[in-house]
């Protein structure tokens, strides 16, 4: 047999011209991009697993429970919706998404007002049960 007429398909050439215009700085851009948005979905999958499959905490516990339980769900969203934007407005030094413009922006302040007005409630509650107990 033969191989004469076999028909041989052309190498694959891999444009490296977009390898070489990477810095350094860009490089260490996405190291520490990629790891931080780990580790924020990481730590805050951990912390509100932790904290769903705990047995019955007492009353004072269970409000600090659902306190930390807020704040694990309001970053785990930071980081899985905002980062990517963050970060690709940081590599390319431009916002690029016109479209959902105020999308990030909203998001930041919402998460910021959920934790102020988190905090604010475990606090109105804690003083209505000290005033409650002051006066039975």
């Amino acid at each position: 047999m033969s191989h004469k007429n076999a028909t041989r398909t052309a190498p694959i050439n891999f444009d490296c011209a977009i390898l070489s215009q990477v810095t350094l700085f860009q490089v260490l851009l996405i190291v520490l991009y990629t790891l931080t948005t780990l580790l924020a979905v990481v730590g805050n999958l951990i912390v509100i697993g932790v904290l769903l499959l705990r047995p019955r905490a007492t009353r004072r516990e269970g409000q600090l429970n659902r306190f930390l339980l807020n704040l694990a769900a309001a970053d785990l969203l930071l980081a899985i919706f905002c980062v990517p934007f963050t970060f690709t407005t940081a590599m390319l030094g431009h916002w690029i998404f016109k479209s959902v413009t105020i999308y990030c922006p909203l998001y930041t302040h919402t998460h910021e007002d959920g934790k102020l007005v988190t905090m604010f409630l475990i606090r109105l509650k804690e003083l209505q049960h000290l005033v409650k107990g002051m006066y039975t």
